[in-house]
């Protein structure tokens, strides 16, 4: 992560650079990884799907909703985990069912 850090700020990656590198560990390295993800990839679309697997849908909605602007609130629903099973498949297996709040 550092050595992204200082590409975008200008430094060589290969140097360190004390002024952008980050020297944090545990639960403070997470959230500033997610950070620079979410930064370092913006509007590449990749956020909904970092959210999801990182299991932080839920916050990550909430956070938005309490600085919104213009678009009105996001809603959040548990089924917003995973996809629907198709149509197509439920209707040549018998044994399969749809996938929880996609009835």
């Amino acid at each position: 992560m550092n050595k992204v850090r200082r590409r975008a700020y200008g430094y060589d990656p290969e140097t360190a650079e004390p002024s952008v590198d980050y020297n944090l560990a545990g639960i403070q390295l997470r959230d500033s990884i997610r950070e620079e993800r979410f930064r370092e990839l913006f509007a590449e679309g990749h956020r909904w799907y970092d959210i999801v697997r990182w299991g932080i849908v839920e916050e990550e909605v909430m956070k938005y909703n309490d600085f919104r602007v213009t678009q009105g609130m996001i809603i959040y629903d548990d089924k917003d985990y995973y996809y629907p099973v198709p149509i197509q498949e439920i209707d040549n297996n018998p044994n399969m069912t749809p996938s929880t709040g996609y009835e």
